[in-house]
């Protein structure tokens, strides 16, 4: 990952050849634009990582699998005695699905959506989920 939009994407003064080729695209693909955007991958991952590290469901809890009815669509509980319990959605196909998944829990509050624009509570027995995204819901 190139580190910001620099001469050598910040691995290295400028004149100096790095032992790495940089990529063309280094001016708008770095760790400093991902910074600076409230959507991006990088700032998705921290969120993931905090949450996971706050929350003994996330990191120590069970697993179970959740049957979403959808092919392309990945979904599973976890939970832990004593701690919020959560519901993972993973839509890994290029069409929206609209889900029934109200045999978990009749709503559900968006903990975090890979377009971290996402929030709010949501109805699970009608659950829409975008094409290729991701939804850790507080249950």
């Amino acid at each position: 990952m190139q580190w910001d939009g620099s001469p050598n994407a910040g691995f290295t003064a400028q004149g100096v050849s790095p032992w790495l080729p940089v990529a063309d695209d280094y001016a708008e693909r770095n760790v400093a634009q991902q910074e600076a955007d409230p959507a991006s991958t990088l700032r998705l991952y921290r969120a993931l990582t905090r949450l996971r590290r706050a929350q003994p469901a996330l990191h120590a809890g069970d697993y179970a699998s959740v049957d979403a009815g959808e092919g392309d669509v990945f979904a599973y509980a976890r939970t832990a005695p004593g701690a919020d319990r959560f519901l993972v959605v993973l839509n890994f196909g290029g069409e929206a699905h609209t889900l029934d998944l109200g045999y978990v829990a009749p709503t559900a509050t968006v903990a975090l959506a890979t377009g971290m624009q996402r929030r709010g509570g949501v109805d699970l027995a009608s659950l829409r989920v975008g094409p290729n995204e991701g939804l850790v819901l507080r249950l």
